[in-house]
């Protein structure tokens, strides 16, 4: 079979978008050749988390964020439903609530699915139940908050009496007291 030049031409171009879009799905962690199942996961806040995250059963990464949807109500408050892809080997109870949580100090956000065991297996396109975990560092904030308070307003009430210690009248008479000292000094060394 004779194929004229354009026509070569135009099936490499075709198979050349074609591998290049599979091989961008790669790169961005999506397996194209698997079934996976969808799930979503409603918060008002996703304080970081981004599409191609991480979703994990005890650890073991399961599937990832597809998509975060910003969804505005009627009275103006804004909320996200979370699109994710789990794949479809892993089963487990539609009570299963999913959080988002920090693995560690340095890492972003990942979906954690905390297992629940009954008999209502998540099916494909459910809406499961979603939590919030605060992050190390946020929590020590809401801990220390009252303290650093209080602290801070020690120290407020310290630098208010050092100026009031300090005040024009007795900058003057420290700056005599000082030359005052060095006059006496200098005379020593004489």
């Amino acid at each position: 079979m004779n194929l004229s030049k354009e026509v070569k031409a135009g099936l490499i171009a075709i198979f050349a978008i074609v591998s290049f879009m599979l091989f961008f799905q790669f790169l961005k962690g999506k397996n194209v050749f698997s079934t996976d199942n969808f799930f979503f996961v409603k918060y008002d806040n996703v304080d970081g988390l981004e599409p191609s995250n991480a979703v994990t059963i005890n650890g073991l990464k399961v599937g990832l964020v597809d998509q975060i949807i910003p969804i505005t109500s009627k009275d103006g408050k804004i909320s996200f439903v979370v699109r994710i892809s789990v794949d479809d080997q892993y089963s487990f109870s539609k009570n299963s609530p999913v959080e988002i949580f920090e693995p560690s100090l340095m890492g972003g956000k990942q979906l954690k699915i905390n297992l629940v065991y009954d008999n209502k297996i998540a099916k494909d396109g459910d809406t499961l139940g979603g939590k919030f975990q605060l992050s190390a560092i946020n929590a020590m904030a809401s801990e220390m908050g009252p303290k650093v308070s209080s602290v801070l307003t020690k120290v407020d009430s310290t630098l208010a009496s050092t100026n009031k210690i300090l005040d024009e009248q007795n900058r003057r008479e420290i700056k005599q007291l000082l030359a005052n000292l060095n006059a006496t000094v200098s005379a020593f060394k004489t």
